[in-house]
């Protein structure tokens, strides 16, 4: 959520004593008064409540099944042993997961009020994140009731056109308003499939219009890959129709293009994995067993898959490089590639997919036109240090990936390409 990924990058920066390599202005971020200490450590502990789920997208990575449910005596297992090994003074997300978690919604009360009563040292809060087809008014009531201690994440697609497409005749079952008001500073989880990626500028402004900012944006094309050139052409033109509208805002989040690229120049920040895979952040499953992260589980990968990697050291951050990437790719600092992903791609989390590379090189040149244009228009808004990292990242990402450069502003207008270049 925003609270936690507020955090993780202050503490990031501070620890590596690069404060200033961080831009004034930020987004607002949700639930601020869950804590107050930027030395506090996060973990999020998401809890499977239940393998099935309700709608059939057409892009989902899980195995989803009937017979795999959470009883309420090993969720109280699941929540004591968080509990006894997760430190003191620590914070706690607990994530309740699916499949689609509001069909546990009883489960979900009696997990909840079970840990409210515990007399625990480390702070904690509840997070689903649902596709919002299944509120009842009963469960409405009971969100508001809660809607402190219990933060309800949506996940949409973009407008109607393009949710329906890859959530078939979901859009019309969603209370959006109920999720706008209750919890305004929520970002939604967005997905883009290979159907709506030619329509992704426009779910964009459209989920920005409503006050969302975007979590995820993953993007998954099926039988498609990103590198391939009509993929990369599409992203290119979508990505062209966002940028004067991010030069002119950054509001509103947007995790797709949430990227640094001043760290590509300040080359003494050491590699940081992405999340807390097996470490911060591990997953229990319907029946309690612990797995590294939500994507790997018997959902996704098979059981010899899942005992060949029982034994990483999760906590060293070596065991999640790709060496050949480190030494060779001006972008690598800005590089968030998904373990689970690499391990389903490659086999292996050291072996980095390289299927996206040409899509991150588009996504720091958008970045680097954006961050251009809004130096011209107030570069006070920047911290001295900052300012100069970002100007040597700029001239040099748009030298050395000049065809990205081409390939965006080839679907621009004259007169934007005369004003944004």
């Amino acid at each position: 959520t925003n609270e936690f990924k507020r955090l993780w990058l202050w503490r990031r920066c501070n620890k590596l004593q690069l404060k200033l390599l961080i831009p004034k202005r930020r987004e607002g971020e949700s639930h601020p008064s869950f804590s107050n200490s930027l030395n506090m450590r996060y973990y999020s502990i998401p809890i499977c409540l239940t393998h099935r789920c309700n709608l059939n997208c057409i892009y989902c990575y899980q195995a989803h099944d009937n017979h795999h449910e959470m009883t309420l005596d090993t969720a109280k297992e699941c929540i004591q042993y968080v509990f006894a090994h997760i430190p003191p003074e620590s914070a706690i997300e607990f994530i309740l997961f699916g499949g689609e978690p509001l069909l546990r919604f009883d489960l979900i009360k009696n997990i909840f009020d079970y840990t409210e009563k515990i007399d625990a040292s480390q702070k904690f809060r509840f997070f689903a994140s649902t596709n919002g087809t299944l509120l009842t008014n009963e469960m409405i009531q009971w969100f508001l009731e809660h809607k402190e201690n219990f933060v309800l994440g949506l996940s949409l697609d973009g407008d109607k056109i393009s949710q329906n497409i890859n959530r078939p005749n979901s859009f019309d079952k969603i209370d959006i308003e109920f999720f706008r008001k209750t919890w305004p500073t929520q970002n939604v989880k967005m997905t883009v499939s290979q159907k709506t990626l030619g329509n992704y500028a426009k779910d964009v402004l459209y989920l920005h219009s409503l006050g969302f900012g975007i979590n995820g944006g993953d993007i998954c094309l099926g039988n498609h890959h990103l590198n391939e050139p009509s993929m990369l052409s599409t992203l290119a033109c979508q990505l062209a129709k966002l940028i004067p509208y991010y030069i002119q805002s950054d509001a509103l989040y947007n995790a797709l293009l949430d990227i640094d690229i001043a760290l590509c120049s300040a080359n003494r920040v050491p590699f940081k994995k992405h999340c807390g895979i097996g470490d911060t952040l591990f997953f229990l499953d319907t029946d309690g067993t612990r797995y590294p992260c939500t994507m790997i589980t018997p959902m996704s990968f098979n059981e010899k898959t899942l005992e060949n990697i029982s034994d990483i050291d999760y906590t060293n951050p070596r065991n999640f490089i790709d060496e050949d990437c480190e030494s060779n790719c001006y972008l690598f600092p800005i590089c968030k590639k998904c373990s689970a992903e690499n391990l389903l791609k490659t086999g292996s989390y050291k072996c980095w997919d390289k299927e996206r590379c040409e899509m991150l090189q588009l996504l720091a040149v958008t970045k680097s036109i954006i961050e251009m244009n809004r130096i011209i228009l107030d570069k006070s808004s920047y911290e001295e240090v900052h300012l100069y990292y970002l100007i040597e990242s700029i001239k040099n990402i748009q030298s050395r990936y000049s065809d990205k450069v081409a390939l965006i502003t080839g679907y621009m207008t004259e007169d934007e390409k005369q004003m944004y270049l």
